[in-house]
């Protein structure tokens, strides 16, 4: 059980199953990597880091360290936060309103697959045998991020239609933690 203070006075919790703070965001290349290496994983088993094929765990999220991804209800910001004892957030993003001038270029930006708790846990609970790649594939917004990921695009999947930006509103700088 972990708590996160939201920079708008708000605080979030994991106490609650599914949380409503609690989110998944991976890279498109991750999501691949782990249908590459076994087209039947299921989503329980990707979420759980569990390689049912070998019988043993798995780290399906390949990042430099691993982190988890909090979203306030109140405020809709994003926080990317350490998982460990005294852990910090790595950066938030603040929702913004789409400009009528914004164009997303998907050559240019890294698919991301982002989804709630929630919802994860109701496709586990509908179907706990349901494919990773039939989860994805029934996800109806579609995400992008720019190449230095200060701009996260939301994207509708039927209409292609621009929904939301989230940018970076802030970047945790020390390199001492």
């Amino acid at each position: 059980m972990s708590r996160l203070g939201c920079k708008c006075g708000h605080i979030m919790g994991s106490s609650a199953c599914p949380s409503p703070y609690s989110i998944y965001v991976y890279y498109a290349s991750e999501v691949s990597q782990a249908i590459s290496e076994n087209n039947k994983i299921t989503l329980m088993d990707f979420l759980g880091d569990w390689d049912e094929k070998n019988n043993c765990p798995k780290q399906y999220m390949k990042r430099k360290e691993v982190v988890d991804y909090w979203y306030c209800t109140e405020c809709k910001r994003v926080y990317e936060c350490q998982i460990k004892i005294g852990g910090h957030w790595l950066r938030v993003y603040e929702k913004k309103k789409v400009g009528s001038d914004e164009g997303v270029d998907k050559n240019k930006c890294s698919r991301l697959y982002i989804f709630s708790e929630k919802c994860s846990d109701n496709a586990t609970e509908d179907n706990p045998k349901i494919l990773l790649s039939d989860f994805i594939n029934s996800l109806e917004t579609e995400y992008y991020a720019n190449s230095d990921e200060t701009k996260i695009y939301a994207l509708s999947k039927d209409s292609r239609k621009l929904l939301y930006i989230y940018e970076i509103e802030e970047i945790f700088l020390n390199d001492n933690i």
